[in-house]
């Protein structure tokens, strides 16, 4: 036999509060739904808009990439610029100190001379390297320190062809306190030395050997 099924019977309240609650899922239900098709619309309306901003965007990274191309050509301008007016004030500087170092070498001042020359070639050296593209930098380096030293050897050279008459007389004067010729090197013999033979570098004992 099969049971028979006991019915449930609710109060007025509870039926109501059951309407209440169904009525509710209900709503929330249909709004739920509402929602996830306001969501798959604007999901759709953003894709969209997407498209429709790609072709700007890209425009927009173009003229990105100009503005800082241009940027980077007129900052680099501006630096060498810089470096251009600051090269045309140190390097005069730079030559009147190498000019006087070559040409004042006896003079009490030749120290701040060569102070004033070692501070503006290392000014010079600082605004290359600050301003000059690193690849540029060694290769101007080496041709300033080439002209530097070929400036020298040109002294040097002059200054052996032509000696100053300051020189001469020095040269002359440490010639003949040693007995020998300035001009071939050879031993005065004159007096008691008349029967030696003697060089630079045995004067002194050939000295005291006749002073004995």
């Amino acid at each position: 036999m099969k049971k028979e099924r006991k019915r449930v019977w609710f109060s007025a309240a509870e039926e109501a509060s059951l309407n209440t609650s169904l009525t509710l899922f209900l709503d929330n239900q249909r709004r739920y739904q509402e929602i996830g098709q306001a969501i798959v619309a604007l999901t759709e309306q953003t894709r969209h808009l997407q498209e429709e901003s790609e072709p700007v965007r890209r425009e927009i990274r173009a003229q990105e990439d100009e503005g800082r191309q241009r940027w980077r050509t007129l900052n680099q301008r501006h630096r060498l610029k810089l470096a251009f007016l600051q090269l045309a004030v140190l390097v005069p500087f730079l030559v009147v100190a190498v000019i006087v170092i070559t040409g004042k070498r006896d003079s009490i001042y030749f120290p701040l001379c060569i102070a004033f020359g070692v501070a503006t070639l290392v000014k010079v050296t600082l605004v290359i390297h600050e301003y000059f593209p690193r690849r540029y930098f060694k290769y101007i380096l080496i041709g300033g320190l080439l002209m530097v030293v070929g400036q020298i050897l040109v002294s040097l050279i002059r200054a052996i062809a032509f000696p100053k008459t300051e020189s001469l007389l020095k040269q002359f004067r440490e010639a003949y306190e040693r007995f020998l010729c300035p001009t071939c090197g050879f031993p005065i013999r004159v007096g008691p030395l008349r029967f030696l033979f003697w060089t630079r570098g045995s004067i002194e004992s050939v000295a005291l050997a006749a002073a004995k």
